[in-house]
C-alpha cells in the first residue's frame, strides 16, 4: 500500500470534531473521523499517528486507516465520512418465459416417488429441460413467492 498523506485545513479540523461531538452521525462516519484526525500530519508530530497505530487506538484494521485516507485523499471530508451508496442485492432476472415455464412445472405431477417437487428438485429440472441454463433452489423460491403472490394463488 503507497503511503497517502492526509493535511486537514482548520476548517476540516472543526467540521471533523463537530462530527463526532454531535453524536448524531453513523457510527462509522465517527470512526473514520477520529481516524482522519489521527493521522493528520498537518497536527504537531507528538499528536501525529502511523498508520499501524491508528487501528490499534480505533481498533480497526490498517486497511480501514488506508481506505479512510484514500477516499480523504479523492473526495475530501465528505467522500471519507460518508456512506457510500452500494448497488444493492443483484437480482438475476428471469424472463417471463422461463417464469411461466418453471411455474407450470411446479404445478406437474412431481416425479416417480416423490409427493411434491422440492425446490432443488425444480431447480434441477428447470436446467435439465433447458428451461434455463443454471439456476438456485434459492432464485426458484423467489421467483415462486414473487409470482404466486402476484396472482393471488396461496400455497396449501
Amino acid at each position: 500500500m503507497e503511503r497517502l498523506q492526509v493535511k486537514l485545513s482548520e476548517a476540516e479540523r472543526v467540521e471533523l470534531l463537530r462530527v463526532i461531538s454531535q453524536g448524531n452521525a453513523p457510527a462509522k462516519a465517527i470512526r473514520r473521523a477520529y481516524i482522519l484526525l489521527g493521522v493528520d500530519s498537518a497536527c504537531e508530530a507528538s499528536l501525529h499517528m502511523s498508520d499501524e497505530e491508528a487501528s490499534r487506538v480505533y481498533h480497526v484494521n490498517v486497511r480501514t486507516v488506508y481506505v479512510t485516507k484514500r477516499e480523504y485523499v479523492q473526495s475530501g471530508i465528505v467522500g471519507a465520512t460518508s456512506r457510500k451508496e452500494g448497488t444493492g442485492k443483484v437480482r438475476h432476472s428471469i424472463s417471463d418465459e422461463a417464469e411461466k415455464s418453471i411455474c407450470a412445472l411446479s404445478l406437474e405431477i412431481p416425479p416417480n416417488g416423490r409427493e411434491h417437487w422440492s425446490l432443488r428438485l425444480l431447480a434441477k429440472e428447470a436446467v435439465e429441460r433447458g428451461i434455463v441454463p443454471k439456476i438456485t433452489h434459492k432464485a426458484i423460491a423467489d421467483m415462486l413467492m414473487r409470482t404466486t403472490h402476484a396472482h393471488g394463488y396461496k400455497p396449501k
